[in-house]
């Protein structure tokens, strides 16, 4: 889709052209660099959020697709196709929607450890990728942590690593005016579109892992939600942080369950010999994964090596020399055996995504007044909820795409009772065996029943291993 003949002001200006809804075309400008072959080099910035068009559903559909023109742009690593919805059609036989609870990936981001080699100046353009302090403040202005936390938000190594981009933050953006704005305030009615109401009345709660890409994209979702700058500044929710050691959004909440790190290290410590023999018949991914062991002066698994390239390639940056996409994507294919195994195996799944599957299924019917619970995660995240629900390398046979979506549905029916379903962006999921084949709808008490028979009821006594019960 990238048009190379198209020169706007000056040869580092590209147009993406990407389908609406309604398949017409919307062209959106974002900055490339090229390099000799006029091919696109990198998305150096992304859409400006400030320059949005309010209430222009075309320009959302473009900012779904901001840089994806690259060829080097991969479809796999981001859940931000234009031309797909993340809302399923509603079931046909329901009362009303009571309570939505939704939980996403955060936005794209830079690499959490940079490669050893610099020599094409990847690092600068990372660093020029990330948020700057006035759209962070921008950002902060529908929701916030405390105080006490700021400071606090997890991040490692240099300033710029594992941290969302510009690009990240118009993917979250265009979540939340799709989810938020168009299907629970425009066409649902199910919230407020007044967001100073939304706070007062306490229609949306919001929680995120304490690290910063995570609260920024949450930050990014409810001002695409409530994109009205016009409205009362003051109006702002606190997004809710934990402590790693009760944060269920991680599989291994502060390494909190011994039961579980013993069946982490008895899992990956073969599937890092298979990759290590892997990268022996890889030798340019090999030659990257020397550097890095020793710049940081420790092992670099497959992970470390996979993250930095597909950062790349969902920006659309070059790859290093010699490694081609390809290689890429098979670096995530081992990735995706090796996790999905690991998180499937029966001793585990309980476990990793247990008490956060849990949290869920309290929330559905808790009495509170809150209409819209947004959680913030990670793929991780993501991958320990869909291991406890039972459908990882079933329904759900892929990694979690950046700004993928899980939406979480409870309906009243006309008979007075509760149903539930699962969304993942866009696709019903069948959660037990009684969920409707044509839309996921299940009984609440069929999933609570479903939920209790998989999650342990004493969670510590579950994380003790067997040596010490």
């Amino acid at each position: 889709m990238y048009t190379s003949s198209t020169t706007l002001v000056s040869a580092h200006i590209g147009v993406c052209k990407t389908m609406t809804h309604e398949r017409r075309h919307s062209t959106t400008l974002y900055s490339v660099e090229r390099d000799a072959s006029n091919r696109p080099h990198t998305c150096a910035r992304a859409l400006s959020l400030m320059h949005v068009a309010r209430g222009a559903r075309a320009t959302t559909m473009a900012l779904t697709a901001a840089c994806l023109a690259s060829p080097l742009a991969s479809r796999r690593a981001s859940a931000d196709d234009a031309s797909h919805s993340r809302v399923a059609k509603p079931p046909g036989d329901v009362a009303a929607l009571e309570r939505v609870q939704l939980m996403f990936r955060h936005g794209d981001r830079t690499p959490i450890t940079a490669t050893a080699e610099d020599c094409d100046g990847a690092n600068a353009t990372w660093s020029s990728l990330t948020l700057d302090a006035e759209r962070s403040r921008a950002l902060a202005r529908r929701g916030d942590v405390r105080e006490s936390w700021r400071d606090k938000l997890y991040h490692r190594g240099l300033a710029w690593e594992g941290q969302l981009t510009t690009r990240g933050a118009a993917q979250m953006h265009a979540l939340g005016r799709e989810i938020i704005r168009e299907w629970l305030i425009e066409r649902c009615g199910f919230l407020s579109g007044d967001f100073a109401r939304v706070v007062r009345d306490g229609e949306v709660k919001v929680r995120s892992t304490a690290v910063k890409r995570c609260v920024q994209s949450a930050q990014s979702a409810l001002a695409g939600g409530w994109d009205d700058e016009s409205d009362d500044a003051s109006a702002q929710l606190e997004i809710e942080v934990r402590e790693k050691e009760r944060e269920s959004m991680f599989p291994k909440p502060g390494s909190a369950c011994e039961r579980l790190s013993v069946l982490f290290k008895e899992a990956y410590e073969p599937a890092e010999h298979a990759s290590r023999e892997a990268f022996a018949n890889a030798p340019h991914l090999a030659r990257i994964r020397d550097g890095m062991e020793a710049q940081r002066n420790t092992r670099a698994g497959l992970t470390m090596v996979w993250d930095p390239l597909q950062c790349r390639v969902n920006h659309g940056m070059a790859l290093p020399e010699g490694v081609r996409e390809s290689d890429v994507a098979e670096l995530l294919t081992m990735m995706e055996r090796r996790h999905f195994t690991f998180f499937s195996d029966a001793d585990a799944a309980s476990l990793v995504g247990g008490r956060l599957l849990r949290e869920i299924c309290e929330e559905m019917v808790s009495p509170e007044k809150v209409k819209l619970c947004i959680y913030s995660g990670h793929d991780s995240s993501l991958i320990a909820l869909f291991a406890a629900l039972g459908v990882l390398g079933e329904g759900v046979r892929e990694w979690p795409k950046t700004a993928s979506s899980l939406i979480f549905e409870t309906w009243r029916m006309r008979d007075g009772t509760r149903s539930v379903r699962a969304v993942y962006n866009g696709q019903p999921l069948m959660l037990t065996s009684t969920s409707r084949a044509s839309d996921g709808l299940t009984p609440y008490d069929d999933f609570k029943a479903f939920v209790d028979s998989r999650v342990p009821s004493d969670f510590a006594a579950a994380c003790r291993v067997p040596s010490k019960l």
